[in-house]
């Protein structure tokens, strides 16, 4: 199966419509493809999120903006700049938060254990931050007033790094789904956060702001 035909299978996948040798070559292909593996979790995500707002509204999505072809960044990145478009014309900012932030990559496992060990040692988000930017390279921790300002350097988002063309916020907002997954691992509950700046909006980094105390 190529990812074209895969692309093509994914809205039948979510709505249970494929045979099953169809069902059986899609699942093959989803699992030897991390492109089409990435993309389909990214829409699925997006599009059960958008369900359980207006059923009418999630179809209709899946309708005027299938899913990009996985072998061409460009495509991928309209598409991603489609979905905000839609999303901001038809809910509100909560709302597209919301929805948003459950279409984020996995929060790693490791790196939470990692992070679980330098917070237990701290006595402070000082002594928190310096232990994690003393390991940690690809992402780094500043402790602020009231909490914690986690930073990356660049952006790492395969969807739309490689196009320079900004892109609104509102696809960047999957940063604060990913950032609290990882901190609920470290923490063992819910932490507020809030999306400062982001590259792809003209910022000079991807910073996102955690409201942590330290007893």
């Amino acid at each position: 199966m190529t990812c074209k035909e895969a692309e093509q299978m994914v809205m039948p996948y979510i709505n249970d419509e494929l045979t099953d040798k169809e069902l059986s070559s899609f699942l093959e292909h989803i699992g030897t493809c991390a492109s089409c593996y990435e993309e389909l979790e990214i829409y699925y995500t997006l599009y059960a999120g958008l369900a359980q707002l207006d059923g009418e509204a999630a179809s209709r999505f899946a309708q005027e903006h299938p899913l990009s072809k996985s072998a061409n960044y460009e495509k991928k990145f309209r598409w991603a700049k489609e979905q905000c478009r839609f999303l901001e014309e038809n809910f509100s900012p909560e709302d597209i938060e919301a929805v948003r932030a459950r279409c984020h990559c996995e929060a790693g496992a490791a790196l939470a254990r990692h992070m679980r060990g330098y917070w237990e040692a701290a006595d402070s988000l000082e002594a928190f931050a310096a232990s994690f930017n003393e390991k940690e390279k690809y992402v780094s921790l500043e402790a602020v007033p009231g909490g914690l300002l986690l930073v990356y350097p660049e952006c790492y988002c395969a969807c739309v790094k490689r196009v320079e063309e900004p892109i609104s916020k509102t696809w960047c907002l999957c940063t604060l789904g990913h950032v609290k997954g990882l901190f609920y691992q470290v923490l063992d509950r819910e932490v507020e956060a809030e999306l400062v700046e982001t590259i792809k909006t003209g910022g000079a980094r991807c910073a996102v702001k955690l409201k942590i105390e330290r007893s």
